[in-house]
C-alpha cells in the first residue's frame, strides 16, 4: 500500500466538506483508523484555488467540513470556503485541487479512484440549493430597517433642534471674529 507520486484531484469548491467525507470513508474503507485518518488528511492532504492558487492546509480542510455554518469558522477565509466561494474575496474560481502528498500508509491512486468513482460523484452536491427566505425572516428585516429610518429620523431633528437654538457642534462652531487683548482692560479691584 505505497503510494510514491503526489496525486491531484479537481473539485467543486462547494463540494470540498462532502469530498472529506467520502475522502474519510474511503481512507477507512482502506484500513486506517481514525486517528491516523486524521494525521494523514491533516500533513498530506492540502487543497489550492485552480484560478488564483490560494490553499488551505488539511486542518483547515477538517474545520470547513465539520462546521456547522459560516459564523461558526473564526477566520474569514474558511468561512468564505464553508459558503462554497474562494478563500481569496477577489476570487471568481468555481474549482478546487485537492493534492494528496506521499504516504507510505496510503496508496492514494486507489483512494483518487475511489473518490472519482460515479457513486462517490453521485454522493457530491454539484449546486448549492438556494433556500428563500421565508415570510417571517422578510418581516423582521423590514422591521428592522424601518426602526433604523425611524432612530435616524429623530437623531437629526434633534440635531437640527439644538442647531436652530442656538448650540453647535463640536467641530463645526465658528471661531470668533473678534478677540480682545487682556492688557487692555481696566484694572478692577478685587473685594
Amino acid at each position: 500500500m505505497t503510494g510514491s507520486q503526489s496525486r491531484t484531484l479537481q473539485v467543486r469548491v462547494e463540494t470540498l466538506p462532502a469530498s472529506y467525507d467520502a475522502l474519510v470513508n474511503a481512507l477507512g474503507e482502506a484500513g486506517l483508523s481514525g486517528a491516523v485518518i486524521n494525521e494523514v488528511i491533516s500533513k498530506h492532504v492540502s487543497a489550492n484555488c485552480v484560478l488564483c492558487g490560494i490553499g488551505i492546509k488539511g486542518d483547515d480542510l477538517i474545520a470547513v467540513s465539520l462546521a456547522h455554518g459560516a459564523d461558526q469558522l473564526a477566520d474569514q477565509r474558511l468561512g468564505r470556503l464553508k459558503q462554497g466561494y474562494c478563500c481569496r474575496r477577489s476570487c471568481d474560481s468555481y474549482y478546487y485541487h485537492l493534492s494528496f502528498a506521499p504516504h507510505p500508509g496510503v496508496n492514494w491512486d486507489k483512494i483518487v479512484e475511489r473518490l472519482n468513482a460515479p457513486k462517490t460523484q453521485a454522493q457530491i452536491p454539484v449546486e448549492r440549493e438556494i433556500v428563500p427566505p421565508s415570510e417571517e425572516q422578510i418581516a423582521r428585516r423590514a422591521l428592522r430597517i424601518k426602526i433604523a429610518a425611524a432612530a435616524g429620523l429623530v437623531i437629526v431633528l434633534l440635531l437640527l433642534k439644538h442647531i436652530l437654538s442656538g448650540g453647535s457642534l463640536p467641530g463645526l462652531h465658528r471661531a470668533p471674529k473678534y478677540t480682545v487683548d487682556p492688557k487692555s482692560l481696566p484694572a478692577t479691584p478685587s473685594r
